[in-house]
């Protein structure tokens, strides 16, 4: 199973420079934010063009050095499934902004304890498993409730699996939202935006045993539309942690709270069917940039959330606000000798302005189901066609 990409020490920058151009979608939407019924707000306008680049995709962009072993998975199998395998191996990060802070960990004080609970409460397990035998691992991460309405924020390379959902048959993929403690099915959501920049790198590496990433561009958007079964409902608001969107200044050793579904140590089966959420205290060791001096991804050091299928976990200040989410980790024998990192929620917004246009609070504030249609029909499918002729040729 996949689920949290780990880092290569050498060559780290694939400074893919890329901007979706805007286009006008038309759509009109009443539908606004929980907390301003009164108001009124047209959904952002996301491009229906491709990502310009100024240079040529890499087909062989942030790949494992290791031969690549198509993985073969069965439903029906007694066999568990393999574990998750999307961590990552070391690699540079970005230049250091400021020198890294030798911080003890803190301690969970009682004021932390209603953190602790809202972020166990806003945390989801995504698991994507396949109909029979095939090309495609199963996977495992984790993602994080940001709105009430239901949008979840979480890895482009968790979310990848909604754009191939239907090769090489129709529902052959079958993604499901999972939440409590062991992680129990609950919800079914639709892709609202994937970064496309991200898969026009990575688009090569979906068969990859072990893919290496350094978190840029790894950001992508659910919202869940509906339950698993008729005994589950939809809740009139989801718990969610808001989002940090700015920087914040002296962020250098500030303690955080990390929550997420690791599974490094499990088996398939187990995944399936005892996977438990875990929660961390910690704190900010040091700071990166991808391009310049903004705060791009937070490293976090050691500790039980520094696993496999921890990617998309959440990442929270003491102010309660989701300031990053998991993205990769070191390779060490160890979760306590692992360095785990997190791209800011800051980083995500300057992002996802450049990409479309429009701020994460504004796509927060808007109907985000006419959003979520509007990628589908424009965007997506030039992304999948990426993703499926990849899987074509490589099993030819």
């Amino acid at each position: 199973m996949r689920g949290l990409y780990t880092i290569r020490m050498g060559d780290f920058f694939i400074h893919i420079a890329s901007a979706i151009k805007l286009a006008t979608i038309g759509l009109i939407v009443a539908l606004i934010s929980i907390f301003s019924p009164a108001t009124a707000k047209p959904p952002p306008v996301i491009s229906t063009e491709p990502v310009a680049t100024t240079s040529e995709i890499r087909t062989v962009a942030a790949t494992s050095t290791k031969p690549e072993t198509p993985p073969k998975i069965s439903t029906a199998s007694t066999t568990p499934p393999a574990p998750i395998t999307n961590e990552t191996k070391q690699t540079p990060l970005p230049p250091v902004l400021n020198p890294i802070v030798a911080t003890s960990t803190p301690t969970i004080i009682p004021e932390w304890d209603t953190i602790n609970e809202r972020a166990r409460a806003a945390v989801v397990n995504i698991i994507c498993t396949s109909q029979s035998a095939g090309l495609m691992q199963p996977l495992s991460g984790s993602g994080v409730f940001i709105d009430p309405k239901g949008i979840i924020l979480t890895n482009a390379h968790i979310a990848q699996y909604w754009l191939i959902k239907d090769y090489p048959s129709k529902d052959y993929l079958d993604c499901v939202i999972r939440q409590d403690s062991p992680a129990s099915p609950r919800y079914r959501a639709k892709l609202v935006y994937i970064s496309p920049t991200w898969i026009k790198v990575h688009y090569t590496d979906l068969l990859t045993q072990d893919p290496l990433g350094t978190g840029e561009n790894d950001y992508a958007l659910l919202l869940v539309n509906t339950t698993t079964g008729p005994s589950i409902s939809l809740p009139t608001s989801f718990p969610y942690l808001p989002p940090a969107t700015t920087d914040t200044e002296n962020i250098l050793g500030q303690p955080v709270l990390m929550a997420a579904y690791p599974a490094g140590f499990l088996g398939g089966v187990s995944i399936q069917t005892t996977l438990f959420m875990s929660s961390a205290p910690g704190a900010i060791q040091g700071v990166y940039t991808f391009t310049d001096t903004s705060i791009d991804v937070l490293s976090l050091g050691g500790n039980v959330v520094a696993q496999h299928g921890s990617s998309g976990g959440a990442v929270v200040t003491g102010d309660g606000k989701l300031r990053g989410i998991i993205v990769t980790t070191s390779e060490a024998d160890t979760t306590a000798t692992r360095d785990l990192h997190a791209i800011t929620i800051s980083y995500i917004n300057r992002r996802f302005t450049q990409e479309t246009g429009v701020t994460l609070p504004d796509l927060l504030a808007s109907d985000v189901y006419a959003v979520a249609d509007e990628f589908n029909e424009t965007l997506a499918p030039t992304l999948t066609k990426l993703l499926t002729q990849s899987l074509i040729q490589t099993t030819h």
